[in-house]
C-alpha cells in the first residue's frame, strides 16, 4: 500500500492519536509534535494516524476478515465431520482463544485429555490438523511424510480421518506414560 501525503483543503491535519492540529511537515509528510511521528491518512475511517497505527488497523480489518472466513468454513464443514465421527467422539466448532481462527475440535470418549483441532483453509494449502496432548503438554501438526511440511487435506473428512489416527496414536501413548 502506497502511503498518502494528501492533506485536506484548508491545510488542517488534526492528529488521531493526540487530537492535535497540525500545519507541520517534515519533508512531504505532516508531522504531529505532541506524538513525535509522521501522519498518514488512513483511507478506511478517514482520519491522520501514524504509519504504525494505520499498519495496526490493516491488520486487525484483515484478521477480522480470517476470524469470520474461517467460522463460516467450519460451520460448513460441522455436519460432515459429525456424520463421521467415530462412536463417543465429539466434534465442535471452536475459537481457541479470543481473535484467533475458527477450528473443529475433536475429542475422543472421555479418559484421555487429548483434542486434535481441524483447521480450515485460510490461504494456501487446505485443512490441517494440530493435536493437543494436554498431558504430556504438547500440540503438534500432522506432518506430510518425508518433511517439515504440515500436511494439508482436500476435505475437512479427510482432515477428520487423519486426525482420528493421530489421536489414537497419542491415547496409546499416553496410556503407556502413566
Amino acid at each position: 500500500m502506497t502511503p498518502t501525503a494528501s492533506t485536506p483543503r484548508d491545510g488542517q491535519v488534526v492528529c488521531a492519536g493526540c487530537g492535535t492540529p497540525t500545519h507541520h511537515k517534515r519533508g512531504r509528510w505532516p508531522w504531529c509534535e505532541r506524538c513525535g511521528c509522521y501522519l498518514v491518512r488512513d483511507a478506511v475511517r478517514g482520519d491522520w494516524v501514524s504509519f504504525a497505527e494505520r499498519e495496526y488497523r490493516r491488520r486487525d480489518i484483515e484478521n477480522a476478515r480470517l476470524i469470520a472466513f474461517t467460522a463460516g468454513q467450519a460451520d460448513t464443514a460441522i455436519r460432515a465431520v459429525r456424520d463421521r465421527l467415530p462412536a463417543g467422539w465429539t466434534a465442535t466448532v471452536h475459537q481457541p482463544i479470543a481473535q484467533a481462527p475458527y477450528t473443529i475440535a475433536v475429542t475422543p470418549p472421555a479418559g484421555a485429555d487429548i483434542t486434535a483441532r481441524l483447521c480450515p483453509p485460510c490461504g494456501d494449502g487446505g485443512w490441517r490438523v494440530r493435536v493437543h496432548d494436554r498431558g504430556a503438554k504438547v500440540d503438534f501438526p500432522l506432518y506430510t511424510a518425508g518433511g517439515a511440511r504440515a500436511a494439508t487435506f482436500t476435505t475437512a473428512v479427510e482432515a477428520l480421518d487423519a486426525a482420528v489416527r493421530a489421536v489414537r496414536v497419542a491415547v496409546r501413548a499416553a496410556s503407556t506414560r502413566r
